[in-house]
C-alpha cells in the first residue's frame, strides 16, 4: 500500500502536517521492504519507527488539544492510545509469526490513515489552526 501526500490529506496545521508526512513515509518505507521480500525486517524496523511517531506526534495533538479545550479530547486520546496498544499486540506477535504481524500492520496503516488522519483529525482543525 503505497501513499502519496497531497493537499487533501492536510490539516491545516504545519506541525501536524509535517508529521503525518513522516507517517507516510513510514508506510511506504514498509511497503517497498515488505514487497522486496523481507517482510519481518519491515516490520521490525516500522514497528520501532510507529512508536517513535506515536510519542513524538501523539505528544504534540494532545498537548495542543488540552491547550484549547478541545471537545472531543478524550476520544482523540483514546484513539491514539488503542493505535499503541495494537502496535504493542503487533509487536508481541513478531515473536511467534511475523508473517500475520506484518499483515495486521498493513491493515492497521491502511485502516489508520482512512479513518483517523482523514476524518478525525480534520474535526480539530477549527479549533487548532493558528494556535499551535
Amino acid at each position: 500500500m503505497r501513499v502519496t501526500w497531497n493537499r487533501e490529506d492536510s490539516v491545516g496545521i504545519p506541525l501536524f502536517d509535517k508529521h503525518h508526512m513522516e507517517l507516510f513515509d513510514i508506510i511506504n518505507d514498509f511497503t517497498s521492504g515488505s514487497e522486496s521480500g523481507h517482510k519481518k525486517e519491515a516490520t521490525e524496523v516500522a514497528l520501532t519507527d510507529l512508536f517513535k511517531y506515536a510519542k513524538e506526534h501523539f505528544t504534540a495533538e494532545e498537548d495542543a488539544m488540552k491547550k484549547v479545550s478541545y471537545p472531543k479530547y478524550e476520544e482523540h486520546k483514546t484513539q491514539h492510545q488503542d493505535f499503541v496498544q495494537i502496535i504493542q499486540e503487533v509487536k508481541a506477535k513478531m515473536e511467534t509469526d511475523h508473517e500475520l504481524a506484518n499483515e495486521v500492520l498493513t491493515i492497521l496503516l491502511s485502516t489508520w490513515l482512512k479513518t483517523h488522519i482523514s476524518d478525525m483529525d480534520k474535526e480539530y482543525t477549527p479549533y487548532l489552526k493558528g494556535k499551535v
